[in-house]
């Protein structure tokens, strides 16, 4: 491959880091298999997949800095305080054993071409979880396909509170922004929020 065909093809990524191999190749027409030795080979560039995270928004930083110190503070004057917080959360399995192939890699010496056939609407099961220092609540099945605010609600009532009852009232429940978590019902928020 020539020095010209390396340098086009540099050029093009620098333009458009994103661009897909038969993108370039169409565009530079040379073949794929050419810019695809010459990305690593020459020019030390390598794939690098899309990691998919929570957007922050402008007042995150300034809410999350005075949350962080607070915390810290209220370890510092108890040395129990993080031995009453639950942390919980819910998980989704498919019986069909559906991969999510971004996180999976089966290496070796060469290509084995694993396959995973996908089911279209298999059978799956809602699982939640909560985790203190010294105690696991749940696993808790759900039996609805969905998880609404009323499901959460009435699985925290009727499942995790009497399960939880021997830290009352200084359990810290834990739990992420899941639309079930912050539901309303009757037009009222069901959970309080603790800032």
């Amino acid at each position: 491959m020539s020095d010209e065909t390396v340098d086009a093809v540099h050029e093009a990524f620098q333009r458009s880091p994103g661009k897909s191999m038969r993108h370039v190749s169409n565009e530079l027409r040379v073949p794929q298999s050419t810019a695809v030795k010459i990305l690593p080979k020459r020019l030390k560039l390598y794939a690098y997949k899309v990691q998919i995270v929570q957007s922050l928004q402008p007042d995150d930083g300034p809410r999350r800095a005075p949350f962080a110190t607070e915390i810290t503070h209220r370890i510092e004057e108890d040395n129990d305080y993080l031995k009453r917080v639950c942390f919980s959360d819910e998980a989704t399995f498919r019986t069909s054993g559906v991969v999510n192939r971004h996180n999976v890699c089966i290496w070796g010496s060469e290509n084995l071409h694993v396959a995973f056939q996908n089911e279209q609407g298999s059978p799956k099961v809602n699982v939640w979880c909560g985790l203190m220092h010294n105690k696991v609540t749940g696993p808790f099945f759900f039996n609805e396909p969905t998880i609404s605010a009323y499901v959460y609600l009435d699985m925290l009532e009727l499942y995790v509170a009497p399960q939880l009852e021997e830290f009352q009232p200084w359990i810290i429940f834990q739990q992420d922004g899941a639309p079930p978590h912050w539901g309303s019902v009757f037009g009222r928020n069901i959970f309080k929020q603790v800032d």
